[in-house]
């Protein structure tokens, strides 16, 4: 059993992130709540106990495709794809993100040039066009 620590003078239970920033501090942070090892979580979402290393470390992100299963471990959707903490142009990359789609398969599906997308995502362009395609990518995504 894990015993807890003191971290700015609040109890904190060893191991834990001391602040949730990231899709790999959630994970750890489920992990840990859970009791399981990163062999398990490694397991259950088929990758290599080295990637969920490398997540937990936020070494790198999961790789889009793998939002929608991570977000099924969790039991919430990830930071990343969190469609409550973000302004209106950039559900279009929660949308994405959420339905494990790459940019380019996504701006196909919305009759979009890639690039097109990519400008509404960083936030360049803020078009009034983007309201319709978010409306678009929630009926297909």
């Amino acid at each position: 059993m894990l015993q807890p620590r003191i971290f700015n003078g609040l109890r904190k239970r060893q191991g834990y992130p001391e602040e949730i920033r990231t899709v790999g501090d959630q994970i750890k942070t489920e992990r840990l709540k859970r009791g399981l090892f990163q062999k398990d979580v490694a397991n259950l979402l088929h990758v290599d106990i080295s990637t969920i290393t490398g997540w937990e470390r936020n070494d790198h992100l999961p790789h889009i495709s793998m939002y929608p299963h991570i977000e099924k471990f969790l039991g919430y959707p990830p930071i990343h794809s969190n469609l409550n903490q973000i302004d209106s142009v950039n559900q279009l990359l929660a949308l994405r993100l959420k339905a494990g789609l790459t940019q380019k398969d996504a701006a196909r599906l919305l009759g979009i040039h890639h690039s097109t997308l990519g400008d509404y995502e960083n936030m360049r362009g803020r078009e009034k066009n983007s309201e319709h395609y978010i409306e678009l990518a929630k009926r297909l995504f």
